[in-house]
């Protein structure tokens, strides 16, 4: 068995997870989640009830959710199910025969665990975050904004990533800091030589189906251990006008109602129809959205903006 820390959390795995670092010693009494791939979980459960599906832009079916007595059932079609008990505190997989290990274990650790590691102080985003000055900076927007690109240009220059398209915060008595989950960022190739050039960290496909890379900064090597920041600010990348493109960076403030709604967008929820949970993260939503002020980050979108970009992000952080 394997021992790692993902967001503050102990993961015990039958499987590599070697994105991953061992925990803290000094954690050692932390929530704890056991992962284990084995059987198919479709066979010899009770029958289940579908709540949700979600299609790519195709139409194709990407990811269907259901109930049954044990938990939930999170079914990739056509790569891998798991079966998730939140009360247990375990996760049980199964890997399809024509599913790639790394691209299993990519939907484990970049689009499971963000659905069930929501809490009542913990909420989890679909944001790039990045420290600044010992201040975690947040990126939410939609997909193909440019998050992950955003969070390696500051890694270029010397920011320690703190997440990639998971960004974990919990509550504190001074207001939220971001649990740190892993600092792999996945980026197309042409982005990567683009930021990069020959200097390029060290990268591996994400899955088989997709081009996109993980790269590690080199200001996340191996013996870096990942801390807890306190969360400064969240950014909410403005959409890419197609007909009037803008010509220069701009950074504004949320209205506070406009904040609230940004990052209750970029929450991730297992179950929308889980009162409950949605009560939780809609009133962390709002703390999250006051402790610290949400920015609205337009760019001209070409890469030879973002120096500039970074320059404005930073220019904020400090002020």
């Amino acid at each position: 068995m394997y021992r790692y820390d993902w967001a503050g959390l102990t993961l015990t795995s039958d499987v590599d997870l070697r994105e991953l670092r061992p925990p803290d010693p000094e954690g050692a009494d932390r929530e704890a989640w056991r992962i284990k791939v084995s059987g198919d979980p479709r066979s010899g459960r009770a029958p289940r009830r579908w709540f949700h599906r979600w299609r790519l832009p195709d139409g194709q079916r990407w990811l269907s959710l259901a109930r049954d007595p044990d938990g939930y059932l999170l079914r990739f079609h056509g790569l891998a199910d798991f079966h998730v008990s939140v009360d247990a505190r375990r996760i049980l997989g199964h890997r399809l025969p024509d599913t790639p290990t790394h691209t299993f274990t990519h939907l484990l650790l970049d689009q499971v665990l963000p659905l069930v590691i929501g809490g009542p102080d913990r909420l989890a985003l679909h944001a790039s975050v990045v420290s600044v000055d010992g201040m975690a900076a947040a990126f939410v927007g939609a997909t193909g904004q440019g998050k992950s690109t955003l969070a390696a240009a500051l890694a270029r220059r010397g920011h320690l990533v703190l997440s990639d398209d998971c960004c974990v915060i919990c509550r504190t008595p001074g207001g939220f800091e971001v649990a740190p989950t892993y600092a792999g960022l996945r980026l197309f190739p042409e982005t990567i030589h683009e930021l990069f050039g020959g200097s390029a960290p060290r990268h591996a496909d994400v899955s088989h189906y997709s081009t996109k890379q993980r790269i590690v900064p080199v200001t996340a090597g191996p013996s870096v251990r990942l801390p807890r920041v306190p969360l400064r600010r969240i950014y909410t990348l403005a959409t890419r006008p197609v007909a009037a493109p803008v010509a220069e960076v701009l950074v504004s403030e949320r209205p506070p109602r406009d904040g609230v709604l940004d990052v209750v967008g970029a929450t991730f929820y297992l179950d929308v129809w889980d009162a409950r949970r949605a009560r939780e993260g809609f009133e962390l939503a709002v703390a999250a959205a006051s402790s610290c002020s949400v920015r609205l980050l337009t760019l001209p979108w070409n890469l030879g903006a973002l120096d500039e970009g970074v320059k404005r992000i930073v220019d904020d952080l400090r002020g």
